[in-house]
């Protein structure tokens, strides 16, 4: 065993390459001086080739390797110096042993700045990995470890825990590193996953003497036969103490434990959402609940009250991760798969801040821990290290990641922890209008009021949703400061109920009182070809959808076009649209020869109205300006006037968006399928996006591609996904190897590693990518039933397919709900041709 462990690395401190010539920032002294800001840091990026189906973020530090020292003391330094005082350090075994080298490379870094930065450190037993590796027990797997069904594995579980203990115990100045964290004079230890440990003495599954086999076996074996090393047991923490449900475990756990974290809250009592205002408040209501329940319970050796250590999220984004019920009181969007913590520009986070910090406890006199997830968690983009720039990337589908943050969550800590209490008033909105908006336009609403800030950040906008009993937040996206009492905001498109409030936050997390904004469930699109020849006759077809709720909506709808065209349908036609409906209303139109571009305008008088009791009506005047260009000839030989997509591709061509595929005889090949590169490319450009450029490619199949920057652009976005792992030669010859350590153990944590630019693309997914260019978040089923009907790993797709029927993107429904997944799926089989993905492109943006 090698014995002080971390001296070798001190010698690489006088060679690094950290500029700290320069006068180092002051050290943030948090005005709460009982108050230690911890955070879970995380050293595994080993190398810099960081797998792009993970880590699609840049950091502002570059795609840095944890075993660089110019990054981890620049990390140090960024950490001291905005609040924070303590880094967990995740110990856990992997194919080659422990990772005492990394833990050692980063204590080395510690020591070195100690006189500038005195960070502390703490050990993080990291179970889920550890297990992973050794025994082959995944977290989903839950209840498993201690009792698993099978033998073999069993044993291994046992010999896992005995071992981690015996390496914790064996590091000689390991725990008793002046920089290390002591609680009550006691070393502490966070352990993550106890809410795995099952198993208690004489139960089933126990199959070594005593409680050798039981959670609290280990328990005691790690707090004592570890800590009789260093005279005295540790201070136990456990991390994610509860699962997806309560079972008959939860007090035994706590009563073993020193302390608990708040990561993992499902235990909490089941809360009432009516007193739900934010994110952040929903997070500390259960917070809350969580401290109260841990409080009446005594640790089994000590008589206290286990300790309470709150959790605050940067933004932890599970929402790559499947839905989970509902009635779990922590959901994946609990924290901000809305993107509440990260759009607002740090406004959610201090928010989060305020209310979360008061509810430490203290774990001794004048001491009160909070934890932040985390430092570095690229992957579950839970980060508080800043980003270079905003990115969203997908690996999978329905796996899609969100980094967005920039240098704004350090700064708000340090703001918070120096000004526990805002000075300034609060926010105040008088009015808000429009107030009644319907759920597919981006509208901009004015907001009225008082001590809103102006300048960079400012203050922001946000929208509550509530729906069903759930209050869900969405950010604003734009908003415009026209005074200090006057702000201008754009809402996102909906796809949630009528209830909605808006509110103000500041920067410094003050939020302001809440003022109703009415959401008509209704859908207004108007379809047709952008460009015709002239004196061809089009069909314009306008479609009100009443997308969700149980109002009815009736319409009478008029298109009305310049003196050189002639309608020949009749104009006004009245619609009437029942919940879940979608109507539609059709005029034929006879355009000029003179060619020319003309505004062709559809007007809307609705009227929505609930049924009893309420029985409310709401009148509403829509519009939506449908623009077509006559075109005197065509300009693709194989394209000509009559040709389904003759329009879209017409239209498309003179924005620069498509190109021919022959140029030497103008043929476009609307038969011809697109490759996944070229709808790239096509998106890049109608979204008015630039390639990335020089482009860096993420993937090893893009080095070289023409079309690399668009590609790299639109996974930055979030819209696109790496290509199946069957289809990918480059992995299969081996190139995954240099992209993770442990590639060769697990083929698991390569999946996604190519792009595959020319493979054709599916119908589906281009339509996806298509859909996610329009918006961020997956929506709601509102006819279908993604649950319905046999398994398969395209039911998540249904939600999309339904809200590109309500856009008119699709000429039939997806089906009613006694269909078939499959049969429902049926209808977007087959690769993609040029010619439709022309009409769907030109029917979603033109």
């Amino acid at each position: 065993m090698r014995r002080h462990w971390w001296v070798g690395f001190v010698l690489l401190i006088a060679l690094s390459v950290v500029d700290l010539t320069r006068p180092a920032p002051s050290p943030s002294v948090p005005a709460g001086t009982d108050l230690q800001v911890g955070a879970f840091y995380y050293h595994w990026y080993r190398r810099r080739l960081w797998p792009s189906a993970h880590y699609r973020a840049i950091p502002a530090l570059g795609l840095y390797s944890s075993m660089d020292p110019a990054v981890v003391q620049r990390q140090i330094a960024l950490a001291y110096t905005h609040g924070i005082r303590i880094w967990t350090l995740g110990l856990y075994y992997r194919p080659q042993g422990y990772n005492l080298d990394e833990i050692g490379f980063v204590v080395s870094q510690l020591e070195s700045l100690a006189s500038l930065y005195p960070l502390h450190f703490v050990l993080f037993y990291d179970t889920a990995i550890s297990l992973y590796w050794q025994c082959d027990v995944h977290v989903s797997q839950e209840g498993t470890p201690f009792n698993h069904p099978d033998p073999r594995k069993r044993a291994c579980i046992h010999r896992s825990f005995r071992e981690a203990i015996q390496t914790i115990r064996d590091q000689p100045g390991l725990l008793t590193h002046p920089q290390y964290l002591r609680i009550r004079g006691r070393p502490a230890l966070v352990i993550y996953l106890t809410r795995t440990w099952r198993g208690r003495p004489g139960e089933p599954g126990c199959s070594l003497p005593g409680e050798d086999c039981s959670y609290q076996g280990a328990v005691r074996a790690i707090r004592y036969q570890t800590g009789r090393a260093y005279s005295g047991p540790l201070y136990i923490i456990g991390d994610e103490v509860c699962g997806t449900q309560v079972d008959a475990f939860v007090d035994d756990r706590i009563a073993e434990l020193d302390a608990v974290t708040a990561f993992g809250t499902a235990c909490a009592p089941a809360l009432g959402e009516s007193q739900v205002v934010t994110v952040a408040d929903r997070s500390a209501a259960i917070q809350q609940a969580w401290r109260d329940y841990v409080a009446r319970i005594p640790n089994r050796y000590t008589g206290e009250p286990v300790a309470f250590m709150p959790v605050v999220f940067a933004q932890y984004d599970e929402g790559h991760l499947p839905k989970r019920a509902k009635s779990k009181p922590v959901a994946p969007d609990v924290y901000s798969s809305v993107n509440f913590f990260d759009d607002a520009g740090g406004a959610g986070f201090a928010y989060a801040l305020r209310r979360i910090l008061p509810l430490a406890t203290e774990v001794e006199p004048g001491r009160r821990f909070v934890w932040l997830t985390t430092w570095n968690e690229w992957y579950e983009t839970s980060s508080v290290e800043p980003a270079a720039r905003p990115a969203m990337t997908c690996r999978w589908p329905n796996q899609c990641f969100r980094y967005a943050w920039g240098n704004r969550f350090l700064e708000v800590l340090r703001t918070v922890l120096e000004t526990p209490s805002p000075k300034r008033p609060p926010p105040v909105i008088h009015r808000v209008t429009p107030t009644v908006t319907t759920m597919d336009a981006r509208p901009w609403i004015t907001v009225e009021g008082e001590n809103f800030e102006t300048g960079s950040p400012g203050t922001w906008v946000y929208v509550i949703t509530h729906d069903l009993g759930e209050a869900d937040a969405f950010s604003v996206w734009d908003v415009q400061r026209v005074s200090p009492n006057h702000l201008l905001a754009r809402l996102p498109s909906w796809d949630y109920g009528e209830n909605a409030q808006v509110r103000v936050i500041n920067p410094d997390g003050q939020i302001s009182n809440a003022v109703d904004l009415r959401i008509v469930p209704l859908v207004l699109t108007v379809t047709g070809p952008p460009a015709a020849c002239g004196g061809q006759t089009v069909t314009v077809t306008a479609a009100l959808a009443n997308v969700y709720g149980p109002g009815r909506a009736t319409a009478s709808m008029t298109l009305q076009t310049p003196a050189d065209f002639q309608v020949t349908s009749p104009t006004p036609v009245a619609v009437d649209v029942r919940p879940g409906q979608r109507m539609e209303a059709t005029w034929l139109v006879r355009c000029p020869r003179v060619p020319g571009t003309f505004d062709l305008i559809v007007r809307a008088d609705v009227q929505y109205c609930t049924p009893s009791p309420s029985a409310e009506c709401v009148s509403q005047t829509l519009t939506r300006v449908f623009r077509l260009s006559v075109k005197s000839t065509p300009t693709f030989v194989d394209v000509p006037c009559p040709h389904p997509a003759f329009g879209f591709i017409e239209r498309l061509y003179e924005m620069g968006v498509v190109e021919p595929c022959d140029t030497g005889t103008r043929r476009f090949c609307p038969e011809q399928p697109v490759t996944r590169a070229q709808i790239a490319a096509w998106l890049t450009r109608l979204r008015g996006d630039a390639p990335e450029s020089p482009c860096q490619p993420g993937f090893p199949d893009l080095a070289g591609h023409p079309f690399c920057g668009a590609v790299e652009n639109l996974q930055l976005q979030g819209i696109s996904e790496a290509c199946d792992l069957q289809l990918c030669p480059q992995v299969a010859a081996g190139l995954r190897c240099s992209l993770h350590p442990d590639c060769d153990s697990k083929d698991d944590v390569v999946r996604g590693t190519c792009f595959c630019p020319n493979l054709p693309i599916p119908q589906r997914t281009a339509l996806l990518w298509i859909l996610r260019s329009l918006r961020r978040q997956p929506p709601r089923c509102v006819l279908c039933d993604p649950t319905a009907g046999p398994g398969t790993a395209d039911r998540w797709l249904i939600p999309w397919l339904e809200w590109a029927y309500f856009l008119g993107l699709l000429d039939t429904p997806p089906g009613p709900v006694t269909d078939p997944i499959e049969a429902r799926l049926g209808q977007l089989r087959g690769t993609t041709s040029r010619g439709r993905l022309a009409v769907w492109l030109g029917r979603a943006f033109l």
